[in-house]
């Protein structure tokens, strides 16, 4: 069955091509479940006795898992074809003193564990087949797959192109049966699985939903957060610049430019839920002011990416419950 909750309502992910996604919901999951809301049934399970801690996390007090390093991992056995990974996660470590696994199949198809030094994932494949690692939203190569570590949660994806990963079940917590056990310790809070790639308006919306949760934004490669929410209407104030203009005697004007051409956004977004609206105030409190970030408009094609402070305070006017209008400005930096 398909899980009706408050997350998996509030900012729907795709569902196509979603095989499995397991989130944490107070009331639904327990220590030894973590149900499949895609409604595909794959549910994660675990013996009692050595299971990981559902409990508080460090990541905004949401509920999630926590793995110390020598817990079962939970676990689905069947079969599934991987093409997008998602998960939201971290380790706890500062370096690696070990391989740790964080997700894979039982016994058959690798996703994500640590080299067994340093703070990088293991490169199962190498960029140059089709393969790609993002974190935060930002690719990166095969040779350099940083790892969300010392408790600084992200979420990471893992891209398999062509036929993708054949996987004998999924597991959380640990990389197939290798000896010794390649056990996870850290915190894991959120996955989606997917058997086709997530492109488009179809990772924006992922984008948001997990902005909206878990206030991780996106990044772009320098390290600036990317404003995560589509408004309705790109409404541009004009282009300008600063300009120094003198008239002679004569009447003829002369000017000289002061600075580059600087755009401007004025953006709306209209009946949106508490949570995003929240999410938002959170995003613009702290960018507010001085701090740049990235606006990322797709209303050209490719999307263009804009460094941006904001402008003005974050106008709100609240409809009914759970319905706010909500829009502010910003300035090209």
């Amino acid at each position: 069955m398909a899980y009706a909750t408050k997350w998996a309502d509030l900012k729907p992910i795709p569902t196509e091509g979603l095989e499995a996604w397991h989130q944490v919901e107070a009331g639904t999951n327990t220590s030894i479940l973590a149900p499949d809301f895609s409604g595909k049934g794959r549910h994660y399970t675990v013996a009692a006795g050595n299971s990981p801690v559902l409990s508080q996390s460090p990541l905004m007090g949401e509920l999630g898992y926590y793995f110390n390093g020598s817990r079962d991992p939970l676990q689905w056995t069947g079969s599934v074809t991987a093409k997008h990974v998602f998960i939201v996660m971290a380790f706890e470590k500062t370096a690696f003193t070990g391989y740790e696994g964080v997700l894979s199949g039982l016994t058959v198809g690798n996703i994500f564990t640590s080299e067994n030094t340093g703070t990088k994932f293991f490169a199962f494949g190498p960029n140059s087949s089709g393969y790609s690692y993002r974190k935060a939203d930002v690719a990166l190569a095969d040779t350099n797959q940083q790892a969300p570590m010392n408790l600084q949660f992200a979420l990471i994806e893992q891209i398999l192109p062509g036929i993708g990963i054949s996987m004998n079940g999924l597991q959380v917590g640990k990389q197939l049966v290798e000896t010794p056990a390649r056990l996870f310790q850290g915190w894991y809070m959120w996955d989606a699985i997917y058997s086709t790639l997530q492109t488009g308006h179809k990772k924006v919306a992922i984008l948001e939903h997990i902005a909206t949760r878990f206030r991780l934004w996106p990044m772009v490669s320098s390290g600036l957060n990317v404003w995560p929410f589509q408004p309705e209407w790109n409404g541009s104030l004009p282009t300008d610049k600063l300009t120094l203009e003198s008239t002679a005697v004569s009447g003829k004007t002369k000017g000289r430019s002061k600075s580059t051409a600087k755009k401007n956004f004025e953006l709306g977004f209209t009946a949106r839920r508490t949570e995003e609206y929240d999410a938002a105030c959170a995003f613009w409190d702290y960018h507010y002011p001085g701090s740049s970030f990235i606006f990322r408009d797709y209303g050209f094609d490719p999307e263009r990416d804009t460094e941006v402070t904001f402008k003005s305070e974050l106008s709100t006017q609240r409809n009914s419950y759970h319905d706010i209008d909500y829009s502010f400005q910003s300035r090209q930096v």
